[in-house]
């Protein structure tokens, strides 16, 4: 059934795709190769209050499998920050799908070394514990100083920069980095933390742009910008019992249909070897 979901999703990811200029796409995008490399926190690793599940990396990985990709390499590690990811430390690194010594950044860099040319695309989602691991956040649902906050977004974006950076200069322009900004299943409950993702994200859009990746937005798949977000309700746990901060199956999906919506990845790559 999910394989009959994938093919669906390839064929409708955008309005008017049937249509779609393949060159364009081509030009602007490497397009899935024979590896695909996810690299992120809880959400890529596919977390759920009922263990681990599918992610929206297993979604794309299948619908890449039709493209060509013949591995999907997800080193997701549930708690990972941008700090942990450059210098280890991940405080779930005992259960990542793929297990890997050292930092998440090194054995990214590894496996685009001893594959030179043939990763592609490379997905990075990271950042969501970034906040939380120094408690922007204060009892009450109150943002803290500000000054707190522009010293954890400085370091955000310096981290950032510093994977991306390296990241590129691996890649060497043969495969596509993809940087997901953040959602916040909170916002119904705590509009301060509505408030602070959109900083955050704010960050992680210029430091994209810095590095020459490709922003992949999916904060408006589950939030809004102000008020309560209709759709985190339908897209995460939250309004369930768990009141679970994690994307369920729709969510994930969702996901991965905005990264193949963005790349054009599918009809555009149907015949890249």
């Amino acid at each position: 059934m999910r394989y009959v979901q994938i093919a669906v999703l390839l064929l409708a990811m955008v309005p008017g795709a049937l249509h779609a200029d393949r060159s364009a796409a081509k030009a602007s995008f490497v397009g899935p190769k024979a590896y695909y490399l996810a690299l992120g926190d809880s959400v890529t690793y596919g977390a759920t209050p009922i263990g681990p599940a599918l992610s929206f990396v297993d979604d794309l990985g299948l619908a890449f499998s039709l493209l060509g990709t013949r591995q999907v390499v997800n080193f997701g590690c549930p708690g990972e920050t941008t700090t942990t990811f450059i210098h280890g430390g991940c405080r779930w690194s005992k259960i990542v799908r793929y297990p890997h010594a050292g930092a998440q950044l090194s054995a990214a860099l590894a496996v685009l070394h001893a594959h030179p040319g043939v990763v592609s695309p490379v997905t990075v989602e990271v950042g969501y514990d970034d906040a939380p691991s120094v408690a922007l956040i204060q009892p009450g649902c109150t943002l803290t100083y500000a000054s707190k906050i522009r010293r954890t977004l400085a370091t955000f974006d310096a981290n950032l920069q510093t994977i991306l950076s390296a990241l590129q200069t691996a890649l060497h322009g043969t495969g596509d980095l993809l940087v997901l900004n953040l959602y916040v299943a909170t916002q119904n409950s705590c509009p301060a933390s509505n408030k602070l993702q959109q900083q955050f994200n704010q960050h992680l859009a210029a430091d994209v742009v810095t590095e020459g990746a490709t922003l992949v937005p999916i904060y408006d798949i589950f939030n809004t910008p102000s008020g309560q977000s209709p759709t985190l309700c339908r897209l995460t746990w939250m309004c369930t019992s768990y009141k679970n901060i994690h994307p369920n199956p729709t969510g994930q999906m969702a996901i991965a249909q905005r990264i193949l919506s963005i790349t054009g990845y599918g009809l555009a790559h149907a015949s890249t070897p």
